[in-house]
């Protein structure tokens, strides 16, 4: 199922689109990676304060978690324990596809590669991320990108422009996947504690 999954990212990426879609990296992307609800009470992420012990301890589910939104929920009379698949697909098309001007894509493949990693490393690891895609890209083409590493409507418009050929866009997409990778192995190599995770980030990023 994972090839195949991998198979149909693939062809996606390969082909130009008019905007990207939304929902389908919901469904067969965030949502399988995220779960459902986790109330383990040594996880700083299901307390309100962000440590544990600090605050509330509310949970975590679809990847929803306390820390973050626990406290803005519950003033919506949102509980994170009772949120439904379609509240949380809100959640992310907000504050990651929307925000980060990803419905401006015009390729599926790479939108929905760069909205995972921004769900799974947040908005500043997306940042360090693109900055080595953006090295890369400079050193191959001995060519300046005249746009920052940045999630930008003129980023968004630059990705759009230079990944207009098939060729491109397969390098661009492989770039970032590949990056996810080293990002994964930077955190271990400075944080050891964070090794029990790697497997399952590389897994996730080569889904």
């Amino acid at each position: 199922m994972k090839r195949l999954i991998f198979l149909i990212a693939f062809w996606l990426v390969t082909l130009p689109a008019f905007a990207a879609d939304f929902a389908p990296v919901w469904k067969y992307t965030i949502l399988p990676h995220e779960g459902g609800y986790s109330n383990n009470r040594h996880d700083p992420g299901n307390w309100t304060g962000g440590k544990e012990g600090k605050g509330r301890m509310l949970g975590t589910k679809y990847g929803i978690a306390a820390s973050v939104y626990g406290e803005s929920l519950l003033k919506q009379g949102l509980i994170i324990k009772h949120l439904t698949p379609d509240q949380a697909r809100r959640i992310y098309e907000r504050d990651y596809w929307k925000r980060f001007h990803l419905d401006k894509l015009a390729s599926q493949g790479i939108a929905r590669e760069l909205c995972d990693e921004l769900v799974n490393m947040g908005g500043g690891g997306g940042e360090s991320l693109l900055r080595w895609v953006w090295l890369e890209t400079e050193w191959a083409t001995r060519q300046k990108i005249p746009v920052p590493p940045k999630f930008t409507p003129a980023t968004i418009q630059w990705i759009n422009e230079w990944t207009r050929t098939r060729e491109r866009r397969i390098a661009f997409y492989n770039s970032v996947k590949m990056k996810r990778i080293k990002f994964y192995s930077e955190l271990v190599r400075k944080r050891p504690v964070m090794r029990q995770f790697f497997y399952s980030w590389v897994d996730r990023s080569l889904d």
